[in-house]
């Protein structure tokens, strides 16, 4: 259906809804910046030594301590320290105006609190063993549970794992056994080795006589030569 048709089934609306987006909210650095325009302890102009002098001047006159009106910052430090005596204690009583003590506790507890308190750790450890009562009864809905799918398992399986188990204690049996023969034949070894060696030293002890014999027999004979 084209639009020209689709326009015939519709009403013109003389409501036209334009929306407006709304304000985007402040970040953090717009409200620091305007924290810093706004206050004036903020502001890069701040000097806090010049703004000192009027809150000393006004916090004398306040007290009654007589001041001038053109006195600088040290003379009015002077004037706090040399009634220091009587603003101490002026200080106190402003203090303990504002912050009055707490009344005095009671050093016993009312008749009745004891016997309260007896009953509710009764009911807690009443509730503690049903608790404990529930815990075992679920650890022996669990161990039920195990049973039940042990018992579940295939036989075959259980065979299986049963062959297994022979097959592994036999072939240790098997390794055993190798392991034996093995040193059997290892301590052979070494006793022909032995014996091999003992057959080398006389062999070198053979050698060592034909040498000495054929030196000999070489001498016998040049000395036959000789007499002829």
């Amino acid at each position: 259906m084209s639009p020209t048709q689709l326009y015939q089934f519709t009403y013109p609306s003389s409501l036209t809804l334009t929306h407006v987006p709304p304000p985007p909210s402040p970040t953090f650095e717009d409200w620091w910046s305007a924290q810093m325009t706004q206050h004036p302890f903020l502001s890069q102009t701040f000097d806090p030594w010049r703004a000192t002098v009027p809150v000393l001047r006004r916090s004398l006159t306040a007290l009654g301590i007589p001041t001038t009106p053109r006195a600088r910052k040290s003379a009015l430090v002077r004037a706090f320290e040399d009634e220091a005596p009587l603003l101490v204690p002026q200080f106190e009583a402003n203090l303990k105006a504002c912050f009055p003590p707490l009344p005095p506790q009671p050093l016993r507890r009312p008749r009745g609190i004891k016997r309260r308190l007896r009953g509710k750790r009764d009911d807690d450890e009443g509730e503690g063993r049903e608790e404990d009562g529930d815990a075992d009864e679920g650890a022996k809905a669990r161990l039920e549970l195990r049973r039940q799918k042990l018992a579940r398992l295939n036989r075959d399986e259980l065979d299986d794992l049963v062959q297994f188990r022979d097959d592994m204690r036999s072939a240790e049996k098997k390794l055993e056994m190798s392991m034996g023969e093995f040193e059997s034949v290892r301590w052979k070894v070494q006793r022909l080795l032995g014996e091999l060696n003992k057959g080398l030293a006389g062999l070198d002890d053979a050698r060592a006589k034909c040498a000495e014999w054929r030196e000999s027999m070489t001498d016998d004979l040049r000395l036959w030569l000789s007499m002829q």
